[in-house]
């Protein structure tokens, strides 16, 4: 049986050595969880330790390549929340919940974030996999009007030099 955890931590070790100095020395744990049919991964900051929950089932649909951009995604939440305290976290989960628009702001954000870090091609991989995957089996994995899609990545990589 494969130890998904261990597996996606190596993929976030070596992110965060390469493009994450402010997590380095900080705990991330990667959890598998069965989340909502519709989720890939999940991300949970409390100052002292940050949680990514993962769907193995859903993320083995998806290359190593589109694994690697789900997890860059992921910690550049983080990266995110690095200026909020305690309380304006709680504040933004809550919004995250409950409010669309900052749902939508906080998705398109975090996937500018990924691109302006030069991981442009590795997010195109993931949404367009998880694009052909639910076109072609039918399977349910989220894609809100809240992510950028395939075609809006690569123009927005292409628009500030990120497509390499």
């Amino acid at each position: 049986m494969i130890d998904y955890s261990k597996k996606y931590m190596k993929i976030v070790d070596d992110l965060i050595r390469k493009s994450f100095p402010e997590l380095k020395g900080k705990k991330v744990i990667i959890l598998e969880f069965i989340l909502p049919s519709i989720f890939l991964a999940m991300t949970l900051d409390f100052s002292f330790v940050r949680f990514i929950f993962t769907n193995p089932k859903k993320i083995e649909l998806c290359s190593y390549n589109g694994q690697k951009g789900l997890f860059v995604h992921e910690l550049c939440h983080f990266e995110r929340h690095f200026s909020r305290n305690f309380f304006e976290k709680i504040l933004f989960i809550l919004k995250y919940v409950f409010n669309r628009r900052a749902r939508v702001e906080e998705e398109r954000e975090t996937d500018k974030l990924t691109i302006n870090k030069g991981y442009s091609k590795n997010l195109f991989s993931l949404v367009k996999g998880i694009e052909e995957i639910r076109t072609k089996e039918q399977i349910k994995l989220r894609l809100t009007r809240g992510y950028l899609s395939s075609k809006q990545i690569k123009q927005y990589a292409i628009k500030i030099g990120k497509w390499q």
